[in-house]
């Protein structure tokens, strides 16, 4: 009995700053995986990047939630922020909603991705504007770190390993 008790109290005392780190993670959920935020201007309010695939994939969402379906789409990586929407729009119809779907180190899978995931929820695409450099044909499968994971939607991987 007595050494159950003393097992279990060592036991406590080890995992006690595991416990701590994993309260701190979950309230603070500093990569933004966990809860739902509105990434309305995701380039300026977060102290470290977080994964510009998941707020641009949200983003979307919460547009067409609001019935402002897109129809011209601004694909790349990082280097693509220097295309706005207004005024790429300026140069498409009059009636064109652009939309920046981009994410951190994009790649032919993430064109691809995000092109079958269009298609496959009937979002039309008018317009596309592909911003490719080198490091866009370096990979053609999935990242699997914090910053550049596909979301779960888009990849159609598990979102367990999200």
């Amino acid at each position: 009995m007595k050494k159950g008790r003393l097992l279990l109290i060592k036991f406590l005392i080890i995992s006690f700053p595991l416990l701590i780190i994993l309260g701190v993670y979950l309230l603070t959920d500093p990569f933004k995986v966990i809860y739902s935020y509105h990434f309305d201007n995701y380039y300026n309010w977060q102290h470290w990047e977080i994964n510009r695939e998941l707020a641009s994939v949200e983003n979307l969402k919460e547009r067409i939630k609001r019935n402002d379906v897109p129809d011209a789409f601004i694909f790349g990586n990082s280097r693509s922020t220097v295309f706005h929407c207004d005024i790429w729009e300026s140069f498409l119809g009059d009636h064109s909603k652009p939309y920046h779907f981009d994410a951190a180190s994009e790649s032919l899978f993430g064109f691809y991705t995000k092109v079958k995931y269009l298609n496959k929820n009937m979002y039309p695409i008018k317009d596309a504007l592909l911003v490719c450099d080198v490091s866009v044909f370096a990979k053609t499968g999935n990242d699997y770190d914090v910053t550049h994971i596909k979301h779960p939607e888009i990849s159609g991987e598990s979102k367990f390993a999200f």
